[in-house]
């Protein structure tokens, strides 16, 4: 993967700048206008309203071939090949720990340094992955 691009206002993370921009765009603007009309959540693009729908879907087009498992989207099968592979080529300066991306090398180097750089706009708690903001409040 190239490089992940984090938007300063909320942390959020993404793959492409491309990406970072759309979000900065629905960010400034908060418009909203493409409603799932299943749970009535709200998106600024049509394309992350389909995507969304999925969700909602107990379609799963996308297969692993080397164990079968199917998943709903082609990007989530990407994530989860990786699984498959038993080769650990990025290794933690600080312990050691080995691991099969370079991305989740990045993410658990943070435990070391100390730096939290998510932070929860309820309650003002930081941590040092994304994931952990939404799964606290």
């Amino acid at each position: 993967m190239r490089g992940l691009y984090s938007f300063q206002d909320c942390g959020k993370r993404f793959r492409r700048g491309r990406d970072l921009r759309t979000h900065s765009l629905g960010v400034q603007v908060k418009e909203k206008n493409h409603v799932c009309n299943v749970c009535e959540k709200g998106f600024v693009q049509t394309s992350a309203l389909s995507a969304h729908m999925s969700t909602h879907s107990d379609d799963r087009p996308s297969r692993c071939e080397a164990c079968g498992k199917t998943l709903k989207e082609k990007i989530t099968l990407n994530a989860h090949q990786f699984t498959h592979i038993s080769e650990k080529r990025f290794t933690c300066d600080t312990c050691g720990k080995q691991l099969r991306r370079r991305e989740t090398l990045q993410r658990y180097e943070l435990i070391h340094s100390g730096v939290q750089p998510f932070e929860c706009s309820v309650c003002r708690m930081k941590f040092n992955q994304s994931c952990s903001v939404t799964s606290t409040c």
